[in-house]
């Protein structure tokens, strides 16, 4: 049923199992940042553009969350 794939999903989002791989992202960037910084890469573009696409992951997680939450709701207040 529709309420139990709705909190299914929910609850992947929460845990961090998005499709959009936030969290590989996140380490991805972590990963560029500290090879900047300790010397091991001197490609500041790699390294920035890790960063962006690690923030625009987490932002399109956190919209798809908040539409599932939304559509949630609408389900919830469905009259049967």
């Amino acid at each position: 049923n529709l309420v139990h794939f709705l909190e299914g999903l929910l609850e992947e989002v929460a845990k961090g199992h998005s499709p959009f791989s936030a969290r590989s992202a996140a380490a991805q960037a972590e990963g560029e940042a500290r090879n900047l910084m300790t010397g091991e890469s001197a490609d500041m573009h790699s390294a920035m553009l890790a960063v962006q696409k690690a923030d625009l992951s987490f932002q399109m997680m956190m919209a798809v969350r908040s539409k599932l939450i939304d559509a949630y709701r609408e389900v919830m207040r469905m009259q049967m």
